[in-house]
Parts: structure tokens; sequence; C-alpha cells
């Protein structure tokens, strides 16, 4: 029979160590997308079609789940208006994500800033927990913060506009942290 896992509560030390990395994780994603929060745009409005895009499918799929569709595919105003299928490369996630956070902001562009913010995040929490596998926790944090900061991600944020890939990429690291982790078998 297998043992099961006795859950136990973190102590005081573990307690403020979880607080001190989320906090360094959390401000540090900030300045991660500070172009975008204090700007309001994308990298020094080098906007490219992916960017366009990306808004636009954003901005139909929210306004399809809105009307009930649950899983918005066709987006009516693409193709100067004749409409084109979309998602057929990109997963839904990203769109599903801020369908649901444009509920409670005022408009779409916000509700991607807030998943862009959340999904570096997130990258940075599981890069922590993975890299403690292997490192102390001052090299994990810093490990941590250098995976938030990765160029193939800023890139994909800040000049590709490639946000699903990007907002992507902490699944990838969560799904490599589940994997990794002692007993994960």
């Amino acid at each position: 029979m297998l043992a099961r896992k006795v859950l136990r509560p973190l102590s005081a030390r573990h307690f403020a160590l979880w607080l001190k990395a989320l906090g360094i994780l959390f401000a540090s994603a900030l300045l991660v997308h500070a172009p975008s929060i204090l700007f309001n745009v994308s990298w020094y409005y080098a906007t490219n079609s992916d960017f366009d895009i990306h808004y636009r499918w954003a901005v139909q799929f929210s306004e399809g789940l809105r009307a009930g569709d649950p899983y918005p595919h066709w987006m009516s105003q693409g193709s100067f208006g004749f409409g084109e299928p979309a998602l057929l490369f990109y997963s839904p996630l990203f769109y599903y994500l801020c369908g649901a956070v444009r509920v409670v902001t005022s408009n779409t562009w916000d509700a991607m800033r807030v998943v862009f913010l959340l999904s570096t995040i997130l990258t940075g929490f599981f890069g922590w927990r993975l890299f403690r596998l292997f490192a102390g926790d001052g090299y994990a944090l810093f490990g941590a913060v250098l995976l938030q900061w990765a160029p193939m991600i800023f890139g994909l944020f800040y000049y590709f506009s490639g946000f699903p890939w990007a907002v992507g990429f902490a699944a990838i690291v969560a799904l490599t942290y589940c994997v990794l982790r002692p007993g994960a078998f």
C-alpha cells in the first residue's frame, strides 16, 4: 500500500521565505512589464501585425464568451471584415484568460496586460520551485528572476508580439516542475 504524504503547516520561517520570494518575483514581473504598464503600449510603439491580430482576437473572443459561445473560433472582424477562423495554431488558454480577466477590467488591453503580469509571476514561482530542487534558496530565487527576464520570452512580449507563446511559457515551466519534483511518479 502506498503511503500517503501528510501535509504539514508551514513554519514561520518557511512562510517568511515564501512571502519574500513572492514579493521579489512580483517586483521583477512588474519591472518586466514596466514598458507596457507605464507607456500603455507594446515596446516603444513598435507594434506589428501579430499585435493587431492577437488584440483583435482577444476582443472578439471576450465578446463571444459573453455572448455564450464556449469556444469562439470565428473572428468576424478579421480579413478586412470577411472573417477568419482563429486559434487553429494557437492554444485558446491565453484568450480564455483574457476573457475571464476582461470581466473585471475596463478594456481588453488592460485584461491582456494583467494576464501578462500573472503569467510572468507564475513563471517565476514555478521556476523558483524547480530551481530549489537543484540549488539553495538564494540561487533558486536568482534563477527564477532570470527566467522571468529570459530573452526569448521578453522578445515575444515586446518585439514579436507573440502573446500566447509568452503566456504559455508559464505552463511549460509549471509542467517541468511537476514532472521533476520528488514523488512525481
